[in-house]
């Protein structure tokens, strides 16, 4: 199931990219420590790049905390640090978010909100309040598909609104190993390839 998966994923990317469309491959590595029950830290490397030309874009690393209120409710908070080519002072975002996330056995639903402020990535101090919601279903204990769809509101008049839609999969390789493969489309005119990998530690 899982190569089948994994076969309609790629072939879904290769006849969906036209020329003249902005491509980017995100990429990430997270480690996630689980300090207690409720609490736990989670640091990330990422990288992006552009496919058309390929060419790397953007490197970040990410530090956060979150707290489990309830089962279903989480909050996190966080910092992420950017690099970009030829840029000489490093980029700064930090974030606040809520999480909710109901317990249906097999059907999964997510909901994040999310309010981030972000200096020196572009020219303009950038801030936006994030929405993103998803819907997936355990396939067995290793495969979870599911689609998703997010709205990324600007805040100040020089960030310009974002919506992005698409679908992927998490694949489970065992209780600390997950891999999680995606596609996006940015408003229309921006496919994005997504491969994540999480450790939990």
């Amino acid at each position: 199931m899982s190569r089948i998966f994994l076969f309609i994923f790629f072939l879904t990317l290769h006849y969906s990219f036209s020329q003249d469309q902005e491509r980017e491959l995100w990429s990430k590595m997270e480690y996630r420590f689980k300090l207690n029950k409720k609490s736990s830290l989670s640091l990330e490397s990422g990288a992006r790049y552009s496919l058309n030309p390929y060419m790397f874009t953007k490197q970040f690393l990410d530090f956060s905390s979150s707290f489990k209120i309830t089962k279903t409710i989480s909050l996190d908070n966080g910092i992420r640090v950017t690099k970009i080519p030829n840029q000489k002072q490093l980029g700064r975002r930090l974030y606040f978010s809520l999480y909710v996330k109901p317990d249906f056995k097999k059907i999964k639903i997510s909901l994040r909100s999310r309010f981030f402020s972000e200096k020196n990535v572009v020219s303009y101090h950038r801030q936006y309040f994030r929405n993103k919601l998803a819907f997936g279903y355990k396939i067995n204990k290793r495969i979870s598909p599911y689609i998703e769809a997010e709205h990324l509101l600007g805040i100040n008049s020089n960030s310009e609104n974002k919506f992005r839609y698409g679908f992927g999969s998490q694949f489970s390789f065992s209780k600390s190993i997950n891999l999680k493969l995606f596609y996006r489309v940015q408003n229309t005119s921006k496919k994005i390839i997504g491969v994540y990998i999480s450790k939990k530690i």
